[in-house]
């Protein structure tokens, strides 16, 4: 099944978990076209780098699983696990709060890779001789199940190193926030795990450099950019936490009845600002939503067809006093586009992904 939102192939469902490849993974395969053409290889030389590519994304898929199933253990639920060419994600959808359970969730992915890599290294040290070992050190080659068990170990020893090192994305930068969390407050143990790690992407571009090695350059950069995006994020979180629905809401909106015509809708759709309208019966009483991916996506025969045909019943009511990062929580988990607001069981207003954006970027 193709999911539209993230363009990604959903190949199944593992402890309740949805596993899902993203489109650009298809570079995978004309990657291993392209080396098997370049260094000419027969037909099983191309089967085995394919195996071996395999079982590097099964470890990744199962690092992922990691951080998943451990977080899970925290009432911590997983929306996904993406996997893309440049490894993979599990996006949770809540971050642990207490440094604890973020220690515990960052260093069970590593974990992981460290089981493989014991398991492995048990197989080799029991069933390989040191000469084997020895050959494939030196000749390094993957056309044999010695080989690919060899392989596995390496790999999984370099996805344990780097995951491990200190800046976010990695596990690492998230295992020192967490044990500085201990004595600081988040957004401190932010900074500093930020600063660190772009202290290292620094040294990784230097490297480069010096080794003239583009892909230490790449991942210098990859670092230095998801660093400062990981302090944004959490800055912004602190800055939501005193700002409430009552400061974004909106008491001029339009709305309509349920058999008003959808050419209604799209009329002031086309010329205002307002993507996306709350609907009532006739009583006055809130019946529905229309929201905006609905309104962009759907094409109707019959302009003169009544709103009360497609209004929506997936939305939820906020109150004046609530946390804008309650709200933004809400609108990302279930795709709202506009909530109605209450004080007193009256609607007294709007917040819709708009007005959030435009609050998000002034607060920034």
């Amino acid at each position: 099944m193709l999911t539209t939102r993230t363009r990604s192939l959903k190949v199944g469902v593992f402890a309740g978990i949805p596993v899902k490849i993203h489109w650009t993974f298809g570079f995978i395969i004309v990657f291993i076209a392209y080396i098997s053409y370049r260094d000419n290889l027969s037909l099983a030389g191309a089967g085995w780098m394919s195996i071996t590519f395999l079982m590097l994304f099964t470890c990744v898929v199962l690092h992922e699983f990691g951080h998943a199933l451990a977080a899970r253990k925290y009432g911590i639920g997983t929306l996904d696990i993406l996997l893309t060419p440049i490894g993979g994600i599990a996006r949770l959808k809540s971050t642990p709060q207490k440094p604890a359970h973020e220690l515990i969730i960052a260093i069970a992915g590593p974990l992981v890779n460290l089981v493989i890599i014991i398991l492995t290294g048990i197989y080799l040290f029991f069933s390989v001789d040191e000469s084997v070992i020895s050959g494939l050190q030196e000749n390094f080659t993957i056309d044999s199940f010695q080989g690919l068990m060899f392989y596995l170990l390496i790999i999984n020893v370099m996805l344990f190193t780097f995951n491990l090192v200190p800046a976010f994305p990695m596990d690492g930068g998230r295992v020192l926030r967490s044990l500085l969390s201990f004595r600081l407050n988040k957004l401190r143990a932010t900074t500093i795990a930020t600063i660190t790690g772009r202290i290292i992407a620094v040294i990784f571009v230097i490297l480069s450099i010096l080794f003239s090695n583009i892909s230490l350059g790449i991942i210098g950069i990859f670092i230095y950019l998801m660093a400062r995006q990981e302090y944004v994020s959490v800055k912004n979180q602190y800055r939501l936490e005193n700002s409430f629905v009552k400061d974004l809401m909106r008491s001029d909106f339009h709305f309509f009845y349920t058999d008003d015509p959808i050419q209604k809708v799209f009329a002031i759709f086309n010329s205002t600002s307002e993507k996306s309208f709350l609907v009532y019966n006739h009583n006055h009483q809130l019946e529905g939503v229309l929201h905006e991916l609905f309104l962009r996506q759907i094409k109707f025969q019959n302009p003169a067809e009544p709103i009360g045909m497609v209004v929506s019943q997936q939305f939820e009511y906020l109150h004046e006093d609530m946390k804008v990062q309650q709200v933004l929580d809400m609108m990302q988990k279930n795709g709202y586009s506009i909530l109605p607001v209450t004080k007193d069981n009256q609607i007294t207003g709007v917040v819709d992904r708009n007005d959030l954006l435009r609050f998000l970027s002034k607060r920034n």
